[in-house]
């Protein structure tokens, strides 16, 4: 049986022959995945190897902005919307306001209503 801390999914199983003809089982740590955008799924510009990742401050892991789980084109639209929303319920302007649930998802609970009660 394998040691316990083996057994895991996160652990990659590599079946090497050695030169004495034996198969063995090689288990590595599997490689960390590239960061991606949470709304249209890019990648961001951020370190995703272990090794640099390690060596970095955590001003430097992760960005400092709002919303950091986004790209900066997907930030500026989220501000974008936010202000639109604001514009077409706070100051009663007659504004082409559509919902993108896709942009809503990233902010916070119960904002539309806020906004929308504030008629």
């Amino acid at each position: 049986m394998v040691n316990r801390q083996l057994r895991s999914t996160t652990i990659k199983r590599l079946i090497r022959k050695t030169p004495g003809g034996k198969v063995v089982t090689i288990y590595k740590p599997k490689k960390t995945g590239k960061h991606i955008c949470g709304r249209c799924k890019g990648i961001l510009n951020m370190p995703y190897d272990q090794r640099k990742v390690r060596k970095l401050s955590k001003s430097e892991k992760i960005p400092s902005r709002p919303y950091p789980m986004l790209c900066s084109k997907c930030a500026e639209d989220v501000e974008r919307y936010k202000a639109m929303a604001d514009v077409k319920f706070k100051f009663k302007f007659d504004a082409n306001f559509e919902r993108d649930l896709t942009i809503e998802k990233f902010l916070q609970k119960g904002w539309f209503e806020k906004i929308s009660e504030s008629k």
